[in-house]
């Protein structure tokens, strides 16, 4: 691959299923995406960052109208990274709303859910070197709201008048529509709604993706096509034709393509764009890795999800409501893989199929699933009766999660009233998976809502705080740490949104 633009490196895994996030007090989950172009006119380099925030995840306020509206708090940092020093670039901080004309009438599950503030921006560029951008997003309509964190680094290396180049493939959700781009039958970029999911797609039936491509003119002195395939691993899966209109050499040529992924299973592909020469023959390419989960072509999906599990019979008591909350639950101890089908169940079959087949690979010799489901119900009981704050069911809490994830601990102290602390608990387990004397600290540094937030464990991957002690005392009351999470959550971004700038 020849390009400039050559890496673009995500810090953290910024997409993981945010099936737990349905409730309105849950966390804000949001998506980060940047793309890379070059301003050919001051030959400099520059981004367009995008930032989706899932409103399923949001709480929502009635307004005087009696539409309903949200108020995401956006912190953003844009820093070059050089050996031994990082230099701030552009720091932002701002309210994001949603617009006008997106604004629920209720907050029913699909009226969040398809309520989803989103902002690209445009953020210039000294010139060639590494960049870290840093989004923090807070939902400020919440009384308590851990705060969610992305982070990606890339870089970006220097364009001249004789550097050929291509700049990154911006996926395409829609344009906007036709009055507001004057009439104009082909949108520009900056007309284009990106399709903000880090390049994870969801059962697609297609893709759309624009591109640019830069000084062809000076490498070609002659008409070129531009050919799309699609690799897994060295496998050439499909392609595109080349008998479109040829193209002509120019300091910008703009590429924008369809491509069909209806019949792609689940896995980690490549699409592969290549300029080619009228011999047919690839002059330059560009890859960039994408991933598809297509539960109509997984086998796996169709096991757990199919009619005529012998046992499937015992949530038949359970409506479907009930059977989503339950699978919510579930999300803790599920594997990627079965978070993917859970966002994919459709009918009151696959849900109650999948419930049974998701106990039935957890048994242990003759353990029977009924004995596991009434055990995993008793938890979220005990989890909900115990755990409980003034904004949340008790199992979607930090130690509801601990509770669900790891179970019972050991040992339990709790320090309700020490001198000049506010209240804490310390949860011991003698092992958890290869380790050994595993603790958990939880406080309550508000002293109202019981939300209990995890202040600090020595698991692995789970949040450790070397400073939870200094944060324990009185003196520190409403300087809470948020617990840092690194997901984000798949959709379709929106323009033009209500945005108030802090100063």
């Amino acid at each position: 691959m020849s390009s400039p633009l050559s890496m673009k490196r995500l810090l953290f895994p910024l997409f993981l299923m945010p099936l737990l996030a349905i409730g309105q007090s849950a966390p804000v989950n949001f998506f980060l995406d940047i793309c890379r172009f070059h301003d050919i006119r001051s030959g400099s380099p520059y981004i367009e960052a995008y930032i989706a925030v899932a409103g399923n995840t949001l709480v929502f306020h009635e307004e005087e109208d009696g539409k309903f509206q949200v108020k995401v708090n956006v912190d953003l940092l844009l820093q070059q990274l050089q050996e031994g020093d990082t230099i701030d670039l552009v720091s932002r901080n701002y309210n994001l709303k949603l617009p006008e004309g997106s604004r629920p009438a209720d907050t029913t599950l699909s009226q969040r859910s398809q309520a989803n503030p989103f902002y690209m921006h445009t953020l210039p560029l000294p010139g060639k070197g590494t960049y870290l951008l840093q989004v923090m997003a807070t939902d400020s309509n919440a009384h308590f709201s851990s705060k969610r964190l992305a982070m990606q680094e890339f870089i970006v290396d220097s364009l001249t008048a004789l550097d050929f180049a291509f700049s990154d493939i911006k996926w395409v959700a829609g344009e906007l529509p036709l009055e507001a781009r004057d009439g104009r039958k082909f949108a520009s970029r900056d007309e284009l709604i990106p399709m903000v999911t880090n390049s994870t797609f969801f059962n697609e039936d297609s893709l759309v993706f624009y591109q640019e491509l830069y000084h062809t003119d000076q490498i070609l002195d002659e008409n070129f096509l531009i050919r799309c395939v699609i690799y897994q691993g060295d496998n050439r899966l499909w392609q595109t034709e080349t008998r479109g209109q040829p193209r002509s050499p120019r300091t910008v040529n703009i590429y924008k393509e369809a491509i069909r992924i209806t019949e792609l299973s689940s896995n980690t592909y490549y699409l592969q764009v290549e300029l080619v020469n009228r011999k047919n023959r690839p002059v330059k390419t560009f890859r960039q890795k994408f991933y598809v989960f297509n539960s109509r072509k997984d086998p796996n999906f169709e096991f757990l999800s199919a009619a005529g599990n012998p046992e499937s019979d015992l949530f038949n008591e359970y409506s479907e409501e009930q059977l989503d909350y339950y699978l919510r639950t579930l999300t803790y101890n599920a594997t990627e893989q079965e978070q993917n089908f859970m966002r994919v169940l459709e009918t009151y079959e696959q849900k109650k199929n999948f419930l049974y087949s998701y106990f039935a690979k957890r048994r242990r010799g003759d353990q029977k699933i009924q004995d596991l489901w009434r055990g995993h119900l008793a938890a979220v009981s005990y989890s909900n009766q115990e755990f409980k704050s003034a904004f949340r069911e008790g199992w979607q809490t930090d130690r509801g999660r601990v509770f669900l994830k790891y179970g019972i601990p050991n040992d339990v102290e709790r320090f309700p009233s020490e001198p000049n602390l506010v209240p804490y608990e310390i949860w011991r387990y003698n092992r958890l998976d290869v380790q050994n004397n595993i603790v958990f600290i939880f406080f309550d540094p508000d002293l109202a809502t019981n939300e209990y937030p995890l202040l600090h464990s020595n698991k692995y991957g789970e949040y450790n705080n070397p400073r939870w002690k200094s944060q324990l005392t009185t003196t520190n009351m409403g300087n809470t740490p948020g617990e840092i999470d690194f997901e984000a959550n798949p959709l379709q971004g929106r323009y033009q949104p209500d945005l108030e700038i802090n100063d």
